[in-house]
């Protein structure tokens, strides 16, 4: 299974806010805060690194498709996301209106957040949501894909996060 916590693409939105909206920063102070200071869990991760059926560990901060894909490359696996299960608040999907940014693509391809994303097993996956954290999808075995579902259907999505060296 994949898990993350917190809520990938508060950051992203909270630029976009910055840039075309200035007038909604204190509407939207969460998402501004997160840009402007990313709290990093650092206790969960040192809760996750020695979890019992944990795989794979790593911060969000060059968005979440973008440090999956180091995950999965490194791994030779692929994954599966549901969009409808990714940790997005009401709130998110309105200032995504307001900045015309979809919510869903900030959440996948937002970086700067520094939640933690990671791969685990059934039990352990169980035992994550119990601590907060959000299953969104699951490890395949089609070496270096990612297909985003949404609604039954695969899901475009626009951008894959920051790509250092690119």
């Amino acid at each position: 299974r994949i898990l993350v916590s917190g809520r990938p693409g508060e950051a992203a939105l909270g630029l976009a806010v910055l840039r075309s909206r200035p007038d909604r920063v204190r509407k939207y102070a969460r998402m501004v805060q997160a840009f402007h200071r990313p709290r990093p869990d650092i206790e969960l991760g040192a809760c996750l690194a020695v979890q019992p059926g944990v795989h794979a560990l790593i911060d969000v901060s060059d968005g979440l498709l973008a440090d999956l894909g180091h995950i999965l490359a490194a791994s030779g696996v692929g994954a599966h996301i549901e969009a409808e299960t990714l940790p997005i608040s009401p709130s998110m999907r309105q200032c995504g209106r307001e900045v015309d940014m979809d919510a869903v693509d900030a959440s996948l391809s937002g970086g700067e957040d520094y939640v933690l994303l990671t791969c685990a097993d059934h039990a352990a996956s169980l035992a994550l949501q119990k601590l907060g954290m959000t299953d969104i999808g699951a490890v395949t075995n089609q070496r270096g894909r990612v297909l985003v579902r949404e609604d039954g259907r695969s899901r475009p999505v626009k951008g894959r996060g920051y790509r250092h060296f690119a």
